[in-house]
């Protein structure tokens, strides 16, 4: 069966699929087969295993971000050769990014783990580590550009400063790069973020992100709290500045309200 007539939950799967084949039979990418890339990806358990540590999952493996962004995000990360560039930004264990180096370990691209703190135990190996500056805080010149930036539960959702994280995402973005971004359990979710408009609207974070010129913001199909975003081409978005004007604790996600401050 081809990747377009698989089924949806299937075309959600076959970027694990891919690779789980390619490392049993050993063709296409013979380094897979080796036994060391085997051990170091099932040391995880599994590939869409969650790690928990003080209420916040710092671990999602690399099945859940496929499940989680779908076909767009697996075709993106298909796609890049060894010279593309993906963001993982508040990246906790980095797990996602090193099985899929595990997996592509002659031909992955580059990847780059950003979190305010690295877990002891996780190895730096192959790949860079920003810790203990928040994301909007590294200049852009440190970090490079990116064909692929993910913000899984990550600073859009935890950040005081959601405009500077926006700002820095698409700062570094490449042309015809996506943002993938995902932080709600569900519709009601959405209100852990709220900015208000100068003419006094209240707009969740896809509300707002949707106003902004320039932005294209999709829902991925058939799941729910997670979007990707793009630049229209020849346009420079514009990231109104917002300013914290409320902030609470009753979960793990903070509820913050915003105000347009431009």
């Amino acid at each position: 069966m081809s990747f377009r007539k698989a089924s949806e939950h299937g075309r959600r799967n076959t970027l694990f699929s891919f690779f789980l084949f390619c490392l049993i039979i050993g063709q296409g990418f013979p380094a897979l087969a080796k036994a060391r890339s085997c051990r170091q990806i099932f040391a995880d358990r599994d590939m869409h295993q969650v790690h928990l540590k003080n209420s916040y999952n710092v671990g999602r493996g690399l099945k859940d971000y496929i499940t989680n962004f779908g076909e767009a995000f697996e075709t993106r990360l298909l796609g890049l050769s060894s010279h593309g560039r993906w963001l993982d930004a508040g990246a906790g264990e980095a797990l996602a990014l090193r099985q899929y180096m595990a997996l592509r370990k002659t031909d992955a691209a580059q990847v780059v783990a950003v979190a305010v703190k690295k877990p002891e135990h996780v190895p730096n190996e192959g790949y860079s580590y920003f810790e203990g500056r928040y994301v909007e805080e590294i200049p852009a010149r440190e970090l490079g550009r990116f064909e692929i930036i993910t913000d899984v539960y990550g600073p859009l959702f935890y950040s005081s400063r959601a405009d500077l994280v926006l700002a820095k995402y698409l700062e570094i973005l490449k042309p015809e790069g996506s943002i993938f971004i995902s932080g709600y359990y569900g519709a009601k979710s959405r209100d852990n973020l709220r900015i208000v408009s100068p003419r006094g609207e209240t707009l969740d974070l896809i509300e707002w992100l949707k106003s902004i010129d320039g932005l294209i913001v999709q829902d991925v199909p058939e799941r729910k709290g997670a979007y990707f975003i793009s630049v229209r081409p020849e346009t420079v978005p514009s990231v109104p500045k917002l300013e914290l004007i409320e902030q609470t604790f009753s979960g793990v996600i903070p509820q913050r309200v915003f105000r347009v401050s431009d």
